[in-house]
């Protein structure tokens, strides 16, 4: 592209060196790594495209007034490993691209974040590293603790920072949902202001399934969806279609596939105020009214989701309703057998302390959610703790035949469930840097 400036920065110096390549010159700049405070993320005025590599996972690009952040890691269907966070992070915080911020009011007015390749926005965190950690870092006893320098703990805790600095923006993320979107995939735009599904998204929060929780704040966001949903999504992990997270309220709405790069262009294009009111206004006019939610699953399903889901106290009485439901007169529900065998299949214990954040969750603001959240987390970093047995079975072995303990919900103590909740011997989730960072906001 003509006149395009490239910006190449390393995390691992103290000042950043700066290379800016466009026609007929080479300019060599040093940048000060000083952090300002400027929650907005605010740019330096400049006239031409600026793009930056911090490493090959993650690109960050400036067009006009938007900043266009794509998770590069198609392989492995960009899920997140603790590098891409840390990065992201430091772009949030000012920490290593002082260049893209300033206070003249000429800066970044929105977010763009997308996923590489056609197959996934982001699938979800790299969670085989972190088994892998639990399983050879340290001592068995080191995790669980929210001890830093291993991953089990330092991986969450950067992601449940990104995922609070997001939430507190001033101005808008755009997120496209063009493929799927699970588990951290989620949790990097669910707290922003818009999630566009297409018609190749393919939604889920499946933790249970490998016996954790849905997490970067889930027991949040999902304990707020209407009815029953929240908790038949969390306890499920049902996968969902593009109308499906437009019904649900998780994706605020629908631009088909081939439109995307269109719409992209029209952002770049645009000149953008403080306020994000340009891109609601763009989104709206790409959106697909002919799209209709009321024909997605959930909606189809929403009278018996909303009976056996909404407002239970235990596990044990959804699934006493799915059973009722699957074998009653008339043949039954195809969707109540289907959701009986996706739930038996899960962690007894995922599912009980699932249930139990749900309810703690839904009366907690994301912060104080999140700092649960790490404290569930931990637990499940445990020696023993189901999540080695479901990556075990899922990604290591790949025989999808865990062996959980215990192996009925039954056999999940209450006092059990309690200990997921109380504070790690290392100390809470501290979020006083976005306190610091985004005070305006809070």
């Amino acid at each position: 592209i003509p006149q395009k400036i490239r910006i190449y920065l390393s995390f691992s110096m103290l000042f950043s060196m700066v290379y800016a390549r466009s026609s007929g010159m080479n300019v060599i700049k040093r940048v000060s790594g000083r952090t300002r405070k400027v929650p907005q993320l605010a740019t330096a005025k400049m006239s031409k495209t600026a793009a930056f590599s911090a490493s090959d996972e993650i690109i960050a690009v400036r067009e006009k007034n938007v900043l266009h952040i794509t998770l590069n890691r198609a392989r492995a269907l960009n899920a997140l490993s603790i590098g891409m966070v840390k990065s992201i992070n430091d772009i949030l915080f000012g920490r290593t691209v002082p260049l893209f911020f300033s206070s003249d009011g000429d800066g970044v007015r929105c977010i763009l974040m997308e996923g590489a390749g056609d197959r996934a926005f982001c699938a979800g965190g790299d969670v085989r590293s972190i088994y892998e950690s639990g399983r050879n870092e340290g001592t068995p006893a080191d995790h669980g603790a929210g001890k830093r320098g291993l991953l089990t703990s330092d991986f969450f805790r950067e992601e449940y920072l990104m995922n609070h600095a997001l939430s507190l923006l001033e101005y808008p993320q755009v997120s496209i949902w063009d493929g799927i979107v699970m588990g951290g995939g989620v949790g990097i735009s669910i707290h922003g202001r818009y999630r566009v599904a297409t018609e190749r998204t393919k939604f889920s929060m499946p933790e249970t399934g490998i016996g954790l929780f849905p997490d970067v704040g889930g027991m949040h966001f999902l304990s707020r969806l209407e009815g029953g949903l929240g908790v038949y999504l969390a306890l499920s992990g049902v996968r969902l279609e593009g109308n499906d997270a437009l019904y649900a309220g998780l994706a605020t709405h629908y631009i088909p596939s081939k439109r995307i790069e269109e719409f992209r262009r029209a952002l770049y294009g645009s000149d953008l105020c403080a306020d994000g009111t340009e891109v609601t206004k763009l989104l709206d006019a790409y959106h697909d009214p002919s799209v209709d939610p009321l024909k997605s699953s959930l909606a189809k399903n929403r009278e018996d989701i909303d009976r056996i889901f909404c407002n239970k106290r235990t596990v044990g009485e959804i699934v006493s309703l799915l059973e009722q439901t699957a074998s009653s007169l008339g043949g039954g529900s195809e969707f109540a057998r289907a959701t009986l065998d996706s739930i038996r299949a899960k962690s007894p214990t995922s599912l009980v302390v699932t249930l139990e954040g749900l309810r703690r969750g839904s009366q907690l603001d994301l912060g104080d959610d999140l700092r649960m959240e790490f404290r569930m987390g931990q637990s499940f970093m445990r020696e023993g703790s189901d999540f080695y047995e479901g990556i075990r079975s899922v990604l290591v072995d790949k025989d999808h035949s865990p062996k959980w303990r215990p192996a009925s919900i039954e056999e999940v103590c209450d006092n059990e469930v309690l200990s997921y909740f109380a504070e790690p011997s290392d100390g809470d989730l501290d979020l006083s840097i976005t306190k610091r960072k985004f005070s305006a906001k809070l």
